[in-house]
């Protein structure tokens, strides 16, 4: 997007120059400009020159670009900005073609986002030859930071024989092609736009062409729709901006796989597939942990594609919704991917036995008398896009009521094609968040589930769609797929695959329940998921009244509700048979539920046997499904590989290399269970007097964790607490950030979470209390960290957590910070991992430290009231935990119980928190390596020597060898003693790094000597040898530890 733009003076006050003094010009040769003629005279060389240039904001695609050619027959590209003021060359480019300069000024660049500082900059004369050869000049402006790409234009062949038959060169338009990637060498602003504009050309495709005197300019693709007559019913054009686009279907893979769990060359799972499962896997992990004005923003943007989806439905006579696909304006270029669905119906045909081939046809005939599907007719002529579905067989032997089942691929494509997905814009997901609806079925004695059936082959499709939605099959299914045993069907009603159908079968749903006002409604939009809901009671007689109500409301909406299922025996005896659940365990959006026992089963996915591929190790991740994260310990080593892994140039197909097979063993030792089981109600009895929401945090040095758990007090001072939902996240890829910077990201997130909970519990909570383990980070937060330059990220952190507790505050929630013991605080389990066998005992992650089953006077104190100094703040602090932490283990019964064996496991890995200063893994240069240490010893110093220059009264001094002798080397301005030292200080540093990291230390077969200068030295043979040629350093080598990072 450009936004038209002036060149001025550098003045108090911007005022646009309109005399002909001012401005740059392209004149014919034969015309000599003088420097007055240009503005860049001597009397104007010490005033400031601002030239407006444009921003563009749209995709280098979509900018329309040109190519110039100089005498001497060098290609320039050029991009056509009538957004700028002026014309403007790269330096580089200028540097290289040695053009001759005609001035100089100080000049300053300012756009729609930001301007540069006054920059020296020179003019030059440029020189280029139009369509006859004739040489035209310009004086230009230099900017060296022309960074934009250029991107030929991608034609169709009717656009080119257009173009042909106008009499452009075509042959040098194709070539326009060698050029994309490369940056742009001029900007051609407003100055020279207007001079050399000949015709403007419009397409009978709608794409624009100018004919220059120096060169065509090919514009961008035209739009459809971008601009319509108010009131009409074109439909709303929504560019896919991936910031708002949510994944809202619940995908668990439908296939099984093999018992050895590998994924065969051509198995089900696409990379595409694939992808879509990771991209799955990292948006659940967000759910619940987003800023609230994100999750606001998302909601404004929602509100409005819904208004449109709305207007564009049409009711029929029976008052039954139609709807129309939300396309995104590349509908005009979609192909109708007949040869690829004809090929797939051959590959399926020639695999499938004549039994189920029989069963397929049965399936696809039923929905053609159902009305669902509908046989294209020659004389049936395309209102719309046309555009054919390969599709496939899925067999699923657990499914009660469909063994088979046809998936659609409306992703699939030719060859630089675009397929249908491509071309519709997949909605918001309007629907309620998975997280809150998993959350609140667990808060309340009884639950009922229900599932609409085949709910979105109830919605009608407007015929101007219905074209897009074609697909093959057989006229005679005993017979192979030939071109006259193939029939062409479309869906009359909403296929499942294409990617909006969620969003419209959720929008038609709000408007049936929209112009059916029930007092279930409410309820229902707020427990709906795609086609589940999920309803809670603590009373049981409700439940049947919900059956009732459920029942007739969607009878209105010619949707069958089906498939009840609830924890109530008597209750479902009441519900029609052929209502009911089939059995007494059913899904539970993602989940299995059994309603006998009142459980949630966890599915826990089955490693691949052997040695694994990239693409396995990531579907393996992607398949433990768990969107409020109660199995996150268990998937937080598997994340660690993939971050691993991603440092190696690995293709999808390449195994996994060797050094990581003892982590992917160790990982996969402990996945020798099915599945997870976990009580779905959190408490034993509710009546209760009083609700807490406690969250802790907690990070590693890859991992930062938050846990929710919810506590509740009944009479008599008696207390219980259970997980809730817990969020692990990895660590960030910005480099050098630190463990308290981790364990501040982790409180943050946890503030986040707070939010996100308040808004799903949907029930009264007295109070907000927030535990960490990392004292640095509450006094920031608690002392409000200043806005210092070095602590800017940290401040900035901090105050996204103040706005997240005054929110907390507005809500009478009392939201307070506590200290908590690494060793008492759950949420370190979750930053580090644990095994499936650790997980399934530990009375600390599912219900919390045990001080919350006691009463506040037991717990850590307040820190409302501790001290500023950050060095008392962190004693005070500690010594309380101190005595919590007693507490905590002299309330186990048996020291080699689980609990215990646990807790004693973090002390070990407590052990392993340490981290050297030196970036040993940053670099394998010593002499950089070196160079950075001198960087942070010399400002360690500086800060030291200013503090002191300070207070003369009361002086620090150094501890550290190191640094008294680099304090000396300062004195003596001796800058090659300092690098010694500080080269002496990384390798004597690698030493302890190995031992307290790797339990690594010398070799003792080396019989290592340590030398004065705290370095360990190998005594040679010779190391009494008097010869010249023999130097310390060859008698006594240093030892260096082979395993360590500053080996390699």
């Amino acid at each position: 997007m450009s936004m038209p733009l002036e060149v001025s003076k550098h003045t108090s006050s911007l005022e646009k120059i309109n005399t002909p003094h001012d401005q740059l010009r392209l004149v014919n040769k034969s015309e000599e400009p003088t420097s007055e003629s240009m503005g860049i005279g001597p009397g104007d060389d010490n005033e400031s020159f601002q030239i407006y240039i444009s921003r563009g904001i749209e995709e280098d695609s979509k900018l329309p670009f040109m190519t110039l050619v100089t005498p001497e027959g060098h290609n320039l590209l050029a991009l056509a900005d009538c957004g700028a003021s002026t014309s403007l060359i790269s330096t580089q480019t200028a540097t290289k073609l040695q053009l001759r300069i005609v001035g100089q000024r100080n000049l300053r660049f300012k756009g729609l986002i930001s301007e540069t500082r006054d920059e020296d900059c020179k003019f030059y004369r440029l020189e280029v030859i139009d369509q006859s050869n004739n040489v035209w000049a310009a004086t230009v402006a230099s900017y060296s930071g022309i960074k934009i790409p250029f991107s030929a234009p991608t034609l169709s062949s009717s656009e080119y024989n257009q173009l042909d038959s106008l009499r452009f060169n075509i042959t040098k338009i194709k070539d326009l092609q060698q050029f994309n990637g490369r940056p742009v060498d001029i900007i051609l602003g407003n100055n020279l736009l207007g001079n050399i504009h000949q015709q403007l050309i419009t397409l009978d495709s709608g794409r624009m062409v100018t004919r220059t005197i120096i060169g065509s300019i090919i514009y961008p693709p035209m739009v459809k729709n971008a601009l319509f007559p108010v009131g009409g019913n074109k439909p709303i054009v929504v560019t896919d901006d991936m910031e708002h686009i949510v994944v809202h279907t619940l995908d668990t893979p439908d296939y099984d796989l093999p018992e050895d769990g590998r994924l065969e060359p051509k198995s089900n799972v696409s990379n595409q597939k694939l992808a879509k499962q990771v991209e799955q896997h990292w948006n659940l992990e967000l759910l619940g942990i987003e800023p609230p004005e994100v999750v606001s923003s998302k909601a404004r943007l929602n509100e409005q594609i819904v208004e449109h989806q709305k207007r564009s439905s049409v009711r029929d006579e029976n008052n039954l919704i139609s709807v129309q696909f939300p396309y995104n304006g590349r509908e005009q270029y979609l192909d109708d991917n007949f040869p690829v669905a004809a090929q797939r119906l051959v590959s399926l045909t020639a695999g499938q036995t004549i039994e189920t081939r029989m069963e397929y046809d049965t399936i696809i005939r039923k929905q053609i008398d159902s009305g669902i599907v509908e046989i294209v007719t020659p004389d049936m002529k395309p209102s719309g896009p046309v555009y054919h579905f390969p599709h496939r067989g899925v067999r699923k032997e657990s499914s009660v009521n469909t063994k088979l089942r046809i998936v659609l691929d409306a992703s699939s494509h030719g060859r630089g094609k675009l397929s249908l997905n491509d071309c519709i814009h997949p909605g918001p997901s309007i629907l309620q968040s998975i997280f809150g609806i998993l959350v609140r079925s667990r808060l309340k004695k009884f639950l009922m589930i229900s599932d609409i059936e085949k709910a979105f082959h109830q919605i009608r499709l407007q015929p101007q769609c219905r074209d897009s939605t074609r697909f093959l099959w057989l006229k005679d299914p005993t017979k192979e797929a030939t071109p006259d045993n193939i029939l062409v069907l479309r869906f009359a009603r909403l296929p499942f695959g294409v990617n909006c159908s969620p969003f419209l079968l959720a929008v038609t749903i709000i408007q049936n329940l929209e112009n059916d006002p029930n007092p279930i409604n409410a309820q229902i939009l707020e427990n709906l998921y795609v086609d589940n809901i999920v309803m809670t009671t603590n009373d049981v007689n409700e439940l049947v009244t919900y059956y009732g109500q459920l029942k007739d409301t969607f009878n209105r909406m010619a949707m069958n509700l089906r498939e009840f299922l609830c924890n109530s025996p008597e209750v479902m005896e009441k519900i029609k048979e052929d209502d009911r659940a089939p059995d007494t365990s059913n899904k539970l959006l993602g989940h299995t539920w059994d309603s006998l026992t009142d459980v949630i089963r966890i599915k826990i996915a089955r490693p691949p046997n052997g040695i694994p591929t990239k693409k396995e190790v990531i579907a393996f991740l992607a398949q433990n499904y768990d969107p409020t994260g109660i199995i996150t310990p268990l998937v937080v080593p598997i994340k660690k590989l993939i971050t691993l892994l991603w440092q190696f140039d690995l293709k999808w197909g390449d195994l996994l290399p060797d050094v990581l097979l003892p982590t992917w063993k160790s990982i996969t030792s402990h996945f020798n269970e099915t599945e997870f089981v976990i009580p779905r109600q959190i408490v034993s009895s509710y009546h209760y007097t009083g609700v807490q929401l406690v969250i802790f945090s907690d990070a590693s040095k890859d991992n930062y964790a938050a846990t929710a758990y919810i506590r509740h007090e009944f009479p008599g001072q008696k207390y219980e607490s259970q997980l809730i939902c817990s969020k692990s996240r990895v660590k960030p890829g910005r480099v050098g950030i630190t463990i308290p910077q981790m364990e501040l990201l982790a409180l943050e997130s946890a503030t986040n979470l707070a939010l996100n909970l308040m808004n799903e519990l949907h029930m009264p909570v007295n109070q907000v209390i927030f535990f960490s383990d990392s004292t640095c980070v509450l006094h920031w937060v608690l002392h409000k960290v200043g806005n210092h330059v070095g602590l800017k990220w940290v401040a900035n952190r901090v105050t996204n957590i103040h706005k997240n507790l005054a929110k907390l505050t507005e809500l009478q929630l009392n939201p307070e910070m506590r200290y908590v013991p690494t060793n008492a605080n759950p949420a370190d389990i979750a930053s580090r991992g644990c095994t499936l066998a650790e997980l399934k005992v530990n009375k600390l992650w599912h219900h919390g430290p045990s001080f919350l089953e006691r009463p506040e006077e037991d717990w850590p104190q307040t820190l409302e009231t501790t001290p500023p100094d950050a060095r008392m703040f962190h004693l005070f602090v500690v010594n309380d935990g101190e005595k919590v932490l007693s507490r905590e283990l002299n309330k186990l019964p048996n020291q080699d119980s689980p609990e215990t064996a646990v807790v004693n496991s973090m002390e070990e890995k407590e052990l392993c928190k340490y981290e050297s200063i030196v970036p040993y893994s940053r670099t394998n240069d010593m002499r950089k390596l070196t160079t950075t240490c001198n960087y942070v010893l010399r400002f360690v110093h500086s800060c030291i020597k200013s503090r002191n220059n300070r207070f003369p009264s009361c002086q620090y001094s150094y501890q550290s060898m190191t640094l008294q002798r680099y304090d000396d080397a300062d004195k003596e301005k001796d800058e090659v003693t300092k690098r010694r030292i500080t080269r002496t200080f990384i390798i004597a540093e690698h030493y302890r790094d190995s031992k307290l990291r790797m339990g690594q230390e010398p070799p003792a077969h080396l019989k290592p000597v340590l030398s004065p200068d705290g370095l360990y030295r190998h005594n040679r043979p010779y190391v009494n040898s008097r010869h010249p040629r023999h130097s310390d350093e060859m008698k006594r080598p240093i030892i260096i530890i082979h395993t360590h990072q500053l080996a390699r």
